[in-house]
């Protein structure tokens, strides 16, 4: 999972923005973004070629979308991408968790090295099972706000995970966790829970080739 991640870090080749630089202006999230860091090389060959019908039709399709590195702003104007399973939006300056509620397919979202100081509006993820908000600026967490479908769970690097009790709220809150802050919890739970957990996180492993950066 971790080189799955570096692979998407590797992907910033040619993307000049720095997500710390305060001079620099925020992007806004478009569709021509989106589809320009998210199509393959074969399909960004032919991406001026289509009309607007088509541009759409392999929007709705995406199952998996790149705006890391891309000076993000705000999570806004993603709701031609139904379809979308994986959200890369890392290392961007966003400061607030929204506009995903148009995403209710979404499996994995990256949000590690943003400006977040609070989790938020992620219940309407339902299927959500891999989250990384590491490197943000959370204090206080309020674990009601995360799915219960998560297995693989990342803060890291904000100051909520050193607080009393939090590894205690979390297992009590998400009965699928596998992964907390990238250790594996075998010796938070039973043998047999463990077992039916990783091979769960295993199975969705298998499924998301999708989680590799296009090429």
């Amino acid at each position: 999972r971790d080189a799955t991640l570096g692979q998407a870090m590797a992907s910033r080749q040619g993307m000049d923005i720095d997500p710390y630089d305060l001079a620099l202006p925020s992007k806004p999230v478009s569709l021509q973004l989106v589809m320009e860091r998210s199509l393959t090389a074969a399909e960004r060959v032919d991406y001026e070629k289509w009309d607007a019908e088509g541009l759409l039709d392999r929007a709705r399709s995406l199952k998996t979308l790149h705006l890391e590195w891309s000076g993000i702003g705000e999570i806004a104007m993603l709701d031609a991408f139904e379809a979308a399973e994986v959200l890369y939006l890392q290392y961007n300056r966003i400061e607030r968790i929204e506009g995903l509620d148009c995403m209710p397919r979404l499996q994995f979202l990256a949000l590690q090295g943003n400006r977040i100081e609070k989790v938020e509006n992620l219940l309407c993820l339902a299927t959500l099972e891999c989250l990384d908000l590491s490197r943000n600026q959370i204090d206080v967490l309020d674990d009601h706000e995360l799915p219960e479908t998560l297995n693989m769970l990342n803060l890291a690097g904000n100051q909520c995970a050193s607080l009393t009790g939090y590894r205690d709220r979390l297992l009590d809150r998400l009965p699928n966790l596998v992964f907390l802050d990238g250790v594996e919890l075998a010796l938070d739970r039973s043998h047999d829970d463990m077992e039916d957990l990783i091979a769960k996180a295993d199975a969705a492993e298998h499924q998301r080739a999708v989680f590799a950066p296009s090429s």
